[in-house]
């Protein structure tokens, strides 16, 4: 089935009152169901225009030479394609003295580049003469039977308002053909709800990035938002390699440290043992100057002047500092500091 993008009534307050061409007193309400259809095929087409605009372009009021209504309101069935044309007409049947051929309405309406607008019989009665009326085939099947009917504004079966036997109510066919736009497509709620979600989701995440929209005004594409994505995705990639990396680093350097931590408590530990010692040996020293009644800060010669008295005037042989072995170092003034006093005071045998 056709889906028109427009169905306009002829009788819409918009435009209904006014007039129709270029007759006093005819108007789009009263007598202008062909512009209507006219107009609603050209909205199929791609070609939104509405009944009041299409009768300005069909009057050519700033130029008559233009004018397309013959007889002031009455339009030519190739009408609209001297307006739009890619619009194009194709044939016209007439079907005034003969029956209409449904056969070949059915193979016309299958095809969903070729639009129909029928002509008919407003009231269906063949006695009373004819009320000429237009309306478009929306489908026809050879059962199912539906129009767009300009005098209502709506989609409705063919049999609703003009009876049950088209063949006679029908007068002609005037044939179109083009490109139509977009069809409408019918789907259940739930997935019309899921449709909507997913593009008010899609404009979130493209106005989120700030992508600009494409030339037609619509978001952008999503090549765009995927190849976005990706590079967001190598980053976080390329993050990861370098946090992996940081921590290997990190695990390097805390090994390194814990070795420097383990020799700088072993050179403390050297430290404090070197100045233990120290300590003990100027202890000693300080106990060697008090025998002697010397200063703690006496120099090693004024030590060992003391004890070489203390020797001359003890008569009795006591170690020599420096005989039995070379006095370097200060422990070894200490060590024979002790040996004199150990003699002195009568420590030997």
């Amino acid at each position: 089935m056709r889906i028109y993008p427009q169905i306009y009534s002829q009788r819409d307050n918009q435009w209904s009152g006014l007039q129709l061409g270029t007759v006093s007193g005819a108007t789009i309400g009263a007598y202008g169901c062909y512009l209507t259809c006219f107009a609603m095929k050209a909205g199929y087409y791609g070609h939104t225009v509405t009944p009041n605009a299409l009768n300005d372009i069909f009057t050519s009021k700033n130029d008559p030479t233009k004018r397309l209504y013959v007889q002031g309101d009455l339009l030519d069935d190739d009408a609209l394609t001297k307006v739009f044309s890619d619009i194009v007409f194709q044939q016209t049947y007439d079907f005034a003295k003969v029956p209409a051929n449904l056969g070949l309405l059915q193979q016309l309406a299958s095809d969903e580049a070729t639009t129909v607008t029928i002509e008919i019989d407003f009231d269906h009665n063949l006695n009373d003469g004819i009320q000429t009326h237009f309306v478009e085939i929306a489908e026809y099947d050879g059962t199912t039977f539906k129009i767009y009917d300009p005098w209502y504004g709506t989609l409705d079966d063919f049999a609703l308002h003009y009876g049950t036997d088209p063949k006679t109510t029908i007068l002609k066919f005037v044939v179109y053909h083009g490109n139509p736009v977009g069809q409408a497509v019918s789907v259940p709620s739930a997935d019309f709800t899921r449709l909507v979600y997913n593009s008010t989701q899609y404009d979130s995440v493209t106005g989120y990035f700030n992508l600009p929209k494409q030339p037609d005004g619509k978001d952008a594409d999503f090549g765009e938002v995927k190849k976005l994505l990706d590079s967001d995705h190598q980053t976080i990639t390329d993050l990861q390699t370098e946090v992996v990396q940081t921590k290997n680093t990190a695990a390097t350097l805390a090994t390194e440290i814990q070795k420097i931590n383990e020799t700088d408590s072993a050179a403390i530990q050297t430290g404090l043992t070197a100045q233990h010692d120290r300590d003990a040996l100027q202890g000693r020293l300080s106990l060697i100057c008090q025998a002697l009644s010397l200063p703690t800060t006496a120099s090693s010669k004024e030590i060992t002047d003391a004890i070489a008295m203390i020797k001359s005037q003890a008569g009795k042989p006591v170690p020599t500092p420096g005989r039995p072995k070379a006095i370097k170092t200060f422990a070894d003034w200490i060590a024979l500091g002790f040996a004199l006093l150990k003699a002195k005071f009568g420590g030997g045998k």
